[in-house]
């Protein structure tokens, strides 16, 4: 539609629209603002000095119930360059 001095108008819906975008767009970027500066305050971990610590010095896995061996093995490739690789096979198998 064209207006005075052939300049286009806007319908009211159109206008509607870009003001509603905008005001969504400012919104969101508040909301972000916020989030990132409540995210700047790390706080460090509870500990607690009257009781025993739950995490042990040094973990080892259990391979009691395992049906399986897991075996790594570094393959080289024609690049001269080594491929971790984890096998994993059978307990009744030999290799």
């Amino acid at each position: 539609m064209r207006g005075r001095n052939g300049k286009t108008m806007r319908s009211e819906r159109d206008r509607f629209m870009a003001g509603a975008c905008s005001r969504a767009f400012l919104l969101g970027l508040a909301a972000l603002a916020g989030t990132a500066s409540a995210q700047d305050e790390a706080k460090p971990p509870a500990t607690y000095k009257d009781l025993p610590s739950e995490t042990p010095a040094k973990f080892e896995p259990t391979n009691d119930g395992f049906d399986h061996v897991r075996r790594e093995v570094m393959i080289p490739m024609r690049d001269s360059v080594k491929l971790h690789t984890v096998l994993l096979g059978r307990v009744d198998s030999s290799w």
